[in-house]
């Protein structure tokens, strides 16, 4: 089982960022941060890769300001929240148990009902 202070579910940009700033503003805290993946690109860069980037190796999210800010990355996926007992299951079937959780796992578009919206060469993100 792993305990800690704050645990922010998400790797993306805000969980970084809830991470980070959780850190800074309570330095004494043990604070982790769950993500499925090992690497992670960085959202607004996707466009990018595709024309002005060589490689989408230039569009990873670095783990450097975690690791600086003495953040505990776990690679892992949480199943499910006992917020009663303040734990979480992960997919690895470990245990978290924390006192303060983000969670900060992102969204999905919807496709907007216009017409056209589903021909070719029409993108939405």
């Amino acid at each position: 089982m792993i305990k800690t202070d704050i645990l922010v579910i998400g790797g993306g940009p805000a969980g970084v960022i809830a991470a980070i700033t959780a850190k800074r503003k309570n330095s004494a805290k043990k604070v982790v941060l769950i993500r499925e993946n090992k690497i992670s690109v960085i959202p607004c860069g996707i466009p990018y890769i595709f024309n002005r980037l060589d490689s989408a190796k230039r569009d990873i999210m670095p783990d450097k300001p975690l690791i600086a800010n003495k953040i505990t990355i776990v690679i892992d996926k949480a199943l499910s929240i006992n917020t009663s007992n303040k734990m979480v299951v992960l997919a690895s079937k470990k245990w978290v148990r924390y006192d303060k959780l983000i969670i900060a796992t992102g969204s999905e578009s919807i496709k907007i009902p216009i017409q056209g919206i589903d021909k070719k060469r029409v993108w939405q993100i």
